[in-house]
């Protein structure tokens, strides 16, 4: 049997698809989601917020799920995190560009966005200083914690505004300290009083509360009755609070484990998860990133102070045919450097942020890092975006294996103790690529032979079968693998 004839006989006897971010993020899970979701009643988030940005072409979402865009019913399940202005704004932003209004349900247990999040948020950062996380200014960690410790205020509320009221004046009493320490320090201006606050979110939420409900109790009434849903990810699993870099991580889990928790679902439903991960992985923020080719800093700031290379035009096409001039060239004389190497894939590829803007650092392939992933997650399919970046490339250089303290780790082992300075030696090899240019081609049968040689060696390397793969953004621009 063929990958595709494996998977859709597979994929039959699954109540939850799960679309798992196999690495640091932005491995395109929204635009994977909205390619597969023929088939599939229903479409959902399992946690995450406003920091995950997941884009549909030239058009991006934060919350609502992706598949919202087709016409599916999308659920905002109990793990996610709700800034409610951005959740209207999103709403609006779909019914202007698709003509549609979608069928959104957002469950009520989903902790609330507030002023006093993002005020905790900068104490932190600056408190932490040199070791902040470096995160996206959405305040998901905070809205995260409070949660746990009991003192914040959830989407039901919204349709209680006396609970609603009692939680924002807890919240404030709770933080007030901090806030009078953060004016002190000149590192903030007048906190709103609870009062405004009550009364902001209020008016500025309505739209939402015909939306508000049981998400799980819903969910769970769909497998009752025989319909399946596509769990859409966030982030990726390097930046999973437990099974990530910590502490340079998320705040809501994004592994498999949590689709059941954060949806309101049984554990023992019937489940398969797609790993969703990208040729050339990238990651943004702080925090260990084994492959990583160019310095963090310098990656983040690249698109900022060349934004004419993010613009199709004369000055991208001659940037990006120097550059690979030099990554062909036989005299290491001539050879591109790390900057330069990471600076093609970043423009190539438009590697920066949905939610921040910030360029994205990017690295090789990391094979043992994508098995940890793939055993993990329990993952039975890879799906590999950005195939069409190597096109035109003589080889390209890869992670086969790490070693640390002069001991080769094992398959599914990553080191112990993560730090900004990965303490590994990560052993990398060469594999080639191919001359042709494949944008957009989406016909296994058309691929050059050395674009199919490259996805058989990594299939080969993952041990899991490479369902798919993507030659650009748009969502007709990719194939079923048909490895045998």
């Amino acid at each position: 049997m063929t990958n595709k004839e494996k998977f859709l006989h597979e994929a039959r006897e699954a109540q939850v698809l799960g679309m798992v971010g196999g690495a640091g993020g932005d491995e395109s899970k929204g635009l994977w989601t909205a390619r597969v979701m023929d088939g599939f009643d229903a479409v959902a988030r399992w946690g995450g917020g406003q920091n995950a940005g997941h884009s549909y072409g030239d058009f991006s979402l934060h919350l609502i799920p992706m598949g919202a865009v087709k016409g599916i019913p999308g659920y905002i399940g109990q793990g996610c995190l709700v800034n409610a202005v951005g959740a209207i704004q999103e709403l609006a932003g779909i019914n202007a560009r698709f003509g549609i209004m979608p069928q959104l349900r957002i469950d009520r247990n989903c902790p609330l966005w507030t002023p006093y999040h993002r005020y905790l948020e900068i104490y932190i950062e600056k408190i932490k200083d040199t070791n902040a996380t470096g995160s996206t200014g959405q305040a998901i960690g905070p809205m995260a914690a409070l949660d746990l410790l009991r003192t914040s205020v959830r989407t039901g509320m919204l349709l209680r505004p006396d609970l609603l009221r009692d939680g924002i004046e807890e919240s404030y009493d709770i933080l007030q300290p901090i806030f009078f320490q953060m004016q002190d320090l000149k590192w903030l201006g007048e906190v709103e009083h609870p009062e405004k606050v009550w009364t902001t979110l209020l008016h500025e939420s309505s739209a939402l509360h015909p939306f508000i409900t049981d998400v799980g109790f819903e969910l769970r009434e769909l497998l009752k009755n025989g319909k399946r849903i596509v769990a859409e990810g966030h982030q990726g699993t390097m930046l999973d609070p437990k099974f990530g870099t910590w502490p340079f991580v998320t705040a809501t889990p994004c592994t498999a484990h949590s689709i059941s928790y954060g949806l309101g679902l049984p554990p023992n439903i019937r489940q398969q998860v797609l790993l969703v991960t990208k040729t050339m992985p990238t990651r943004v923020g702080a925090g260990p990133f084994p492959s990583e080719i160019w310095d963090r800093e310098s990656a983040k700031n690249f698109p900022t102070l060349h934004p004419e290379l993010f613009r199709d035009g004369e000055p991208r096409t001659t940037f990006l045919e120097s550059i690979r001039r030099k990554m062909n060239a036989e005299m290491s004389t001539d050879a591109a450097t790390a900057a330069e190497i990471s600076q093609y894939f970043q423009v190539l590829a438009k590697e920066f942020g949905r939610t921040t803007g910030r360029g994205r650092s990017v690295g090789y392939f990391d094979v043992p890092w994508h098995r940890y992933s793939i055993i993990i997650n329990d993952a039975k399919w890879v799906a590999l975006s950005l195939l069409d970046v190597l096109s035109g490339l003589k080889r390209i250089r890869y992670v086969k294996e790490y070693w640390v303290d002069g001991k080769r780790l094992k398959d599914g082992e990553v080191p112990a103790s993560w730090t900004s300075k990965l303490q590994a030696y990560a052993a990398d090899i060469d594999w080639d690529c191919w001359p042709e240019n494949i944008y957009s081609c989406n016909s296994w049968g058309e691929l050059p032979d050395g674009a199919k040689k490259y996805v058989e060696r990594l299939q080969e390397a993952l041990g899991t079968p490479i369902l798919a793969t993507s030659t650009g953004p748009e969502e007709d621009s990719w194939m079923m693998v048909n490895i045998g």
